[in-house]
């Protein structure tokens, strides 16, 4: 297992201001401990869902998840800028990649009224989403 592990690859700075700032903030480790605390109140939430529950209820889902959509896809594009296309070499950025466009994805189409019978696509992604739990096995 330690022979498959690979050493982290370092970013210099050594470019514009704002990768130089993206590559500081993606690489601290204050970052990775709120995305790790997101990733697991992420999941927390998700697991809030039942049959028949109030509207109040589901209304107050709905804004942690757009906040977390949000969270999730600023942490993609600090990272893409920060890491280039060495952030698509990573299998655990691709999956988070892949989760952040499919999240954005469902809830632009639910949020434009369009998703009558998609109701599946959603429970699909919300499995995904609690998948990134195992992302902070790797951690």
């Amino acid at each position: 297992m330690t022979i498959a592990a690979k050493p982290k690859k370092r970013l210099t700075a050594e470019y514009s201001k704002l990768r130089n700032l993206m590559i500081n903030l993606s690489e601290s480790q204050n970052f990775d401990f709120f995305i790790m605390i997101c990733i697991l109140a992420n999941t927390f939430v998700l697991a809030f869902n039942w049959y028949m529950q109030p509207k109040s209820y589901k209304d107050v889902l709905e804004i942690f998840n757009y906040t977390f959509m949000a969270i999730f896809t600023i942490e993609a594009i600090i990272k893409i800028i920060a890491q280039r296309l060495n952030y698509f070499k990573d299998s655990w950025n691709i999956f988070d990649f892949i989760v952040v466009a499919g999240t954005a994805i469902i809830l632009g189409i639910t949020w434009a009224g369009l998703a009558k019978g998609l109701e599946i696509l959603s429970t699909i992604l919300r499995t995904l989403r609690i998948g990134r739990v195992f992302r902070l096995i790797k951690k």
